[in-house]
């Protein structure tokens, strides 16, 4: 930024450097350490007077100098916990930016930076300023960060120019006074004139009433004409100077001011505002003046608000009473209540009470013999009926009887005879040999298979064997292997039902040897235990077990 006198001072990472002869040689005057580091932002006024935004100690820090950046001071007290951008207007008049999503806004000073006090500005929840431009003391622009919009601010509203004057009656023929609002900037005095147009002053001439912002009529007005007053600020013999613009403060003409206000009224009703009353909706432009003489547009949306009906659906367990906002519902039903919304119409809520359904439920389960049960903590050890009682979750009554039936370990015992040399399930035993097997049963409690193996040592002993099941335990194939053909197979479990079913017609078998007869038989997938098998022949029926795993 250069000064009238050729100066300039720039900003850098690391150093604050100065020039004196408009940038043809620089000197360092500040540089970051540890404790000190610099921001974003720097102002000068003029050649001597300069802020700079930077931190101390990792708090957000403003720096002053008064000798044109030879010495510099820091300030601290800020009531935010960042900021960005610095201007001042004149050496006591400044503004600072806030960059923050959550907390944006400005914060001003008016003792040239030694305090400050946040401005909130109505930002958008996730933006904030990133540029500020201050014209003077009361109006300037920021520029937002995520939005990229240009937000314009002022401090008041401005000075009235040529308006119209209406006085009220009782001011007619009386002496009545005058006010308007202090103008902006650096100034002198007002001049005011009065006539019965624009500019005009035939009603009053040219008239310098100083600092004054009230001028007491010494003659009354004329009855019956408009009257437009002008108020102009002037400034001749200050000149240039600090915080004071070098030009003449020109006067600004009085806009309309305009306001919108959303409102309304209920239905079947009437909206009464000022001396007006509406009984419809639609937009009301009332058209008014200020204090300062000035129009005043106000934009009336009126609204008619419909009356509202809500319906609640709500319960409570069986026998018990719902609370409901102080009254007590004793039974299921529907129930009205009557309120007032938040713009005074009538509100209805419609309560549906129910009871929730009893909750009862019966497990019908087993154990089996020998081993404990238990239902949650409970120890339960013997059959029988059993009841329990929870909450469910709307904190009702929950009922659960649990059938509980005991039942018994299966055991089987098979023989199984094999000529000398025969292997059974791979393995060949030289003598009698008992074999032990543990399965799960059918009825999920332990299914014990004991199968006597007995080795025949001579081809009489074996013609004495009946229907031989191989392997046995088996999976997915069992051989039969007896003395006469078959008919029909029929494969049952433990409880009685039947899984399969082999009609065996004539040449179905194979000869085994001495006379025997042999079957396959595919199974087909069996939960693991004890099974019987029905073997028809002519005339003749045999009963054998085979486990399946």
């Amino acid at each position: 930024v250069f000064s009238a006198d050729s100066t300039s001072v720039s900003t850098a990472p690391q150093y604050l450097w100065y020039t004196p002869d408009g940038g043809q040689t620089w000197q360092e005057q500040f540089y970051v350490t540890s404790n000190r580091q610099f921001g974003r932002s720097m102002f000068f006024l003029n050649g001597s007077l300069g802020w700079l935004v930077g931190y101390s100690s990792g708090l957000p820090a403003l720096y002053l100098t008064t000798d044109g950046g030879q010495s510099w001071d820091s300030t601290l007290n800020f009531p935010a916990n960042s900021i960005r951008e610095v201007q001042f207007v004149n050496d006591s008049t400044g503004w600072m930016s806030i960059p923050s999503v959550n907390n944006g806004g400005m914060l001003y000073s008016s003792d040239g930076g030694l305090s400050w006090k946040k401005q909130q500005v109505n930002f958008p929840a996730i933006d904030f300023m990133t540029k500020l431009a201050m014209l003077n003391d009361t109006v300037g622009f920021a520029l937002t960060r995520f939005a990229a919009k240009v937000y314009r601010y002022r401090a008041r509203p401005p000075a009235c120019g040529p308006a119209l004057l209406l006085p009220a009656d009782s001011c007619l023929g009386r002496l009545p006074e005058l006010r308007w609002g202090r103008a902006e900037g650096c100034f002198e005095g007002y001049y005011l004139q009065v006539g019965a147009t624009p500019g005009g002053q035939e009603v009053l001439p040219r008239t310098d009433v100083g600092l004054d912002t009230f001028y007491q009529f010494t003659q009354p007005l004329p009855s019956g004409a408009e009257v437009h007053v002008t108020v102009t600020p002037y400034n001749y013999s200050h000149g240039a100077a600090e915080g004071c613009p070098s030009r003449a403060v020109a006067t600004v003409d009085c806009p309309v001011i305009a306001s919108v206000v959303d409102t309304g009224f209920c239905k079947g009703g009437t909206l009464a505002w000022g001396d007006s009353l509406f009984t419809t909706a639609g937009t009301q432009e009332l058209h008014y003046l200020t204090p300062q003489g000035c129009d005043s547009l106000v934009m009336l949306n009126i609204a008619q608000y419909e009356d509202a009906t809500t319906a609640v659906d709500t319960a409570a367990c069986p026998g018990q009473p719902l609370l409901w906002q102080g009254s007590l519902l004793s039974a299921p039903g529907e129930y009205q209540f009557d309120y007032l919304t938040s713009q005074g119409c009538d509100s209805t809520v419609i309560v549906n009470f129910s009871y929730w359904p009893a909750y009862t439920r019966q497990v019908d389960t087993f154990f089996c013999q020998g081993e404990a049960f238990y239902w949650g903590d409970s120890l339960l050890s013997a059959p029988g009926l059993y009841t329990f009682h929870y909450l469910t979750g709307q904190g009702c009554d929950s009922t659960v009887k649990v059938l509980l039936a005991e039942r018994g370990d299966v055991y089987m015992d098979t023989t199984v005879a094999l000529l000398a040399g025969e292997p059974y399930q791979g393995v060949v035993y030289e003598s009698d040999t008992l074999l032990q097997h543990h399965y799960p049963a059918a009825n999920g409690c332990d299914s014990i298979v004991r199968v006597q193996l007995d080795i025949l040592s001579s081809t009489a002993e074996a013609g004495r064997r009946a229907w031989r099941c191989y392997p046995n335990p088996a999976r997915s194939e069992l051989w039969l292997e007896g003395p006469a053909p078959l008919r029909r197979v029929v494969l049952f479990n433990l409880n009685g039902a039947a899984p399969a079913s082999y009609p065996l017609s004539p040449g179905a078998e194979n000869p085994a040897g001495g006379g025997f007869t042999r079957y396959s038989l595919p199974l087909p997938a069996l939960p693991p235990g004890i099974y019987l098998l029905r073997l028809e022949g002519e005339g003749k029926v045999w009963i054998e077990r085979v486990a399946a795993w």
